[in-house]
């Protein structure tokens, strides 16, 4: 995570690997965003930060199991908040599908 001057939290997740409760394995990266305020960058120096400040994060999937294959030509926009004082993200993320493209013949 990096705050920007300008009170922009920025978070990059390149890697990150998910197992379901099935045993499927994911691939997941994401980036995201979150807004602290104007004065969130100098608030954020000595820890004063808003305890849910709204955040948005776009993940992407990659899997090689065949009935979450979809997920691979899925992008998911996701919103919710950042829990500052527990360190992580709660969010409500959706699916739009890129695919559905028909083989011709």
């Amino acid at each position: 995570m990096r705050i920007r001057q300008d009170g922009i939290g920025v978070v990059n997740v390149v890697t990150e690997f998910l197992q379901t409760r099935t045993g499927a394995r994911l691939y997941c990266s994401y980036g995201g965003m979150f807004d602290l305020g104007p004065d969130g960058y100098a608030r954020a120096l000595p820890d004063d930060f808003d305890a849910f400040p709204p955040f948005v994060t776009s993940p992407t999937y990659t899997t090689a199991d065949k009935e979450l294959a979809w997920l691979n030509r899925a992008q998911c926009p996701g919103l919710g908040r950042v829990d500052t004082k527990a360190m992580r993200i709660e969010s409500d993320v959706y699916i739009v599908s890129v695919g559905g493209r028909k083989d011709a013949g």
